[in-house]
């Protein structure tokens, strides 16, 4: 994804689209990617805790990697937002993969 924008890129952890991973043919016959943005201008924005994510394919930062197991790279929380809307907010956790997604209440100003 690109944090602040609207477009992502889904795709294996592998080193033709901007992992580390190289799997063989036969552990992965067929692999998809996908290049898309959100609808209606929804943008992505990542709490990252300061650690920067490795740039992959088309200069976009991978945030979040699932692992066979199910677990993923990290806990990572990765914000949806829209101009005039209550945010979204979705945590994944590594332990589990497991996700929650909750409306982000902004503090009273």
């Amino acid at each position: 994804m690109k944090s602040g924008e609207s477009g992502y890129h889904l795709a294996p952890d592998t080193t033709d689209s901007g992992g580390a991973d190289t799997p063989s043919a036969d552990s992965h016959p067929e692999s998809v990617t996908t290049e898309d943005v959100m609808p209606h201008n929804i943008r992505f924005n990542v709490d990252d805790g300061g650690a920067a994510g490795k740039t992959v394919a088309s200069g976009y930062t991978g945030i979040l990697t699932f692992l066979p197991d199910g677990s993923c790279s990290e806990d990572k929380s990765i914000r949806l937002e829209l101009d005039s809307a209550t945010p979204i907010e979705i945590r994944v956790r590594a332990l589990t993969g497991s996700i929650t997604v909750r409306y982000v209440q902004e503090a009273s100003r």
